[in-house]
């Protein structure tokens, strides 16, 4: 019988990290939770077949709770060139700030997943410990000018000038 990947993934993850209850090999669960100090949890979850995902949740700087840190939230979950993207969000409910990224397994090695753990784990704690913040507020109130008003030069080209009168 095949070893299944997300098993040996999410054991070589948790064997790296000595406080962590270490899994016994007969175990096997769709989902893992590592808690790094009080409030700070990453899910390891392999229910979707072929795929690992990351969760982490911890509770909003206050920063992120206010408007521009919404608008900034939302601002980074536009485009990416980081693969796999990490997804930001919000639970409204409860406060936290929700951390998720999406890989095929097929494209993981143990050390690809090790240091596509940890990266996601420094983004989690950098976020949770205010290291980043949404930009400040005076920065985004000068940039609010209505669009029409732009300060980009405008130059055509004459070619198509040309070719726009012809029709």
């Amino acid at each position: 019988m095949q070893a299944d990947p997300f098993q040996s993934f999410a054991r070589f993850i948790i064997k790296q990290y000595p406080d962590t209850p270490q899994i016994h090999e007969a175990e096997k669960h769709p989902v893992y939770l590592l808690t790094f100090g009080a409030d700070l949890d990453i899910h390891l979850i392999g229910s979707q077949s072929g795929y690992l995902n990351l969760v982490a949740t911890f509770p909003a700087p206050k920063a992120w709770l206010e408007l521009d840190g919404l608008r900034a939230l939302l601002a980074e979950n536009i485009f990416s060139l980081q693969h796999p993207q990490i997804i930001l969000g919000l639970d409204a409910a409860s406060g936290k700030l929700v951390l998720s990224l999406r890989q095929p397994l097929a494209e993981l090695s143990d050390e690809s997943v090790l240091s596509l753990f940890e990266a996601f784990l420094r983004q989690a704690i950098d976020l949770h410990s205010g290291k980043i913040l949404p930009p400040s507020t005076t920065s985004a109130e000068s940039s609010r000018e209505p669009l029409s008003k732009t300060r980009l030069q405008v130059t055509n080209n004459p070619s198509s000038l040309k070719e726009k009168s012809r029709a």
